[in-house]
């Protein structure tokens, strides 16, 4: 059962706030149980669990046990309707954060490793030869919009420019992958690695 904060919703939040209708719940995971049952087990009057258990219905939290589901039709047990209630907000909160954004050039990578086909393109014109991994190493390579290789990988250094004593909550990661061209094979893996590189500073004794 998913609730809104709407009229339905605000009424099984009524129908659950309260200890004793709790615990008819609550007896009810084990076993179907009639008023007469449930008023026993509670101590209280069959006229007062009577109330509960209409609230609860009216709910939908709990129905009548089909008759078919019984061996004496006599009896009316009640059992759940519902094995889960979720409240669902209109709205959802984020607590403030501080944000940094890097944008990394597609040019900008530190290490490659390519088989042909490959090559490097800019908005304007083709960089270098056409499947020749020496073009990945082309000084021009910085003006990039577009590389291609038929296996392999490239690898970016993304800046952290946190201070020491802070550690980052949440990365998002925003880049365009494609292997749509003309006899390719769209079910490919993406193969996305992430590891923390860390530099130390040494200081002799000459400062």
């Amino acid at each position: 059962m998913f609730l809104e904060l709407d009229e339905n919703g605000i009424s099984v939040l009524k129908a659950l706030a309260s200890d004793t209708r709790a615990s008819i719940l609550k007896l009810l995971l084990h076993t179907p149980l009639t008023v007469s049952e449930l008023a026993k087990k509670l101590n209280l009057s069959k006229a007062i669990v009577s109330r509960h258990i209409r609230l609860l219905e009216d709910a939908k939290i709990i129905k009548l046990q089909d008759n078919l589901e019984v061996t004496d039709s006599r009896k009316k047990n009640f059992i759940l309707a519902v094995d889960h209630i979720a409240l669902n907000l209109p709205k959802k909160l984020h607590l403030p954060f501080n944000v940094i954004t890097n944008e990394i050039k597609l040019g900008y990578y530190s290490n490659f490793s390519v088989t042909p086909t490959c090559g490097l393109a800019s908005p304007a014109k083709v960089i270098g030869k056409l499947d020749d991994q020496r073009t990945f190493v082309s000084n021009d390579r910085i003006e990039a919009s577009l590389l291609w290789f038929a296996e392999g990988f490239v690898e970016y250094m993304i800046p952290n420019d946190f201070n020491h004593n802070f550690t980052a909550e949440l990365l998002e990661l925003s880049l365009e992958l494609s292997s749509e061209f003309p006899g390719s094979n769209n079910n490919w893996p993406s193969d996305i690695a992430l590891y923390q590189r860390c530099f130390s500073r040494h200081l002799d004794g000459s400062g």
